[in-house]
């Protein structure tokens, strides 16, 4: 059942319960009127058996009343287990995503800082060559290597990205 209906379920019990004690007023006012005009000692028992009625039919509903709010404190218990399993389990998917993440941006850096250094190893020879070339006289097709950007400082931050990464998502 769900906990709309529940909660529907307790509101009507509480209502019923709401109209036996008003029937048992009623009947307590009855009785109260029938000993002032002077009524018999059988009306007065038959009034008693009628309002000892009323009285227990009133504990039934109230046990009903409050077994239909237990049930609805059990549903919402259980929903909100339910719930917070379920953002515990989106959360272990979501850092176990962002973990997988980090390392391929670990691993790039490491792969673009492995380059960075090749292309940094490969500079010297390049330079010499260039060098050993003018030296002969003989003109280099290409005069220079032309970097646009600092590649240590390149390289440096892409080695440090991962940890930065790691440590905001932490």
């Amino acid at each position: 059942m769900s906990i709309e209906n529940l909660k529907k379920s307790h509101a009507s019990a509480m209502h019923a319960c709401q109209l036996a004690e008003q029937q048992l007023e009623q009947a307590r006012h009855v009785w109260k009127q029938r000993i002032a005009n002077g009524a018999g000692d059988d009306e007065l028992d038959r009034l008693e058996i009628d309002r000892l009625k009323l009285e227990r039919n009133i504990e039934r509903l109230r046990v009903k009343e409050q077994q239909a709010y237990t049930a609805i404190a059990e549903a919402e218990a259980a929903d909100m287990a339910k719930c917070k399993k379920q953002a515990a389990d989106h959360f272990q998917r979501t850092h176990a995503s962002m973990a997988a993440l980090i390392e391929d941006v670990q691993q790039a850096a490491e792969s673009y800082a492995a380059a960075v250094s090749k292309i940094e190893a490969m500079q010297q020879p390049y330079f010499d060559a260039g060098f050993t070339a003018q030296q002969l006289n003989a003109k280099p097709v290409v005069t220079a290597l032309r970097i646009p950007f600092d590649l240590q400082g390149v390289a440096k931050r892409a080695v440090n990205l991962p940890a930065q990464l790691n440590a905001r998502f932490n």
